[in-house]
């Protein structure tokens, strides 16, 4: 499993700006992908389907909830270049 510290945006707008939040850090699962060549169209469905049928939610300690963030992190360089997208929960530790 993957963990990953973020901030939330909203549209291009980074929503730290806007609020005060808390940093919160998610545990999961990953696959590194690109938008070429349709890659991130198998990868990222195939990554859900992995999180879904082995349970990954159920298996990761300390959850605060039950909400399922999607992160799209670590771009190369832009939208064009390879990225990393995460499946995970927060956690408390």
């Amino acid at each position: 499993m993957r963990s990953a510290d973020i901030g939330l945006s909203d549209g291009g707008h980074n929503l730290a700006e806007k609020t005060n939040m808390q940093k919160i850090n998610i545990v999961g699962i990953s696959v590194r992908t690109s938008n070429n060549n349709g890659e991130a169209g198998r990868d990222i469905p195939a990554l859900w389907n992995k999180f879904l049928v082995e349970g990954i939610s159920e298996k990761i300690l300390n959850k605060v909830d039950e909400t399922i963030y999607c992160l799209y992190t670590d771009y190369e360089k832009d939208h064009t270049t390879p990225y990393t997208t995460i499946l995970g929960c927060a956690v408390s530790t």
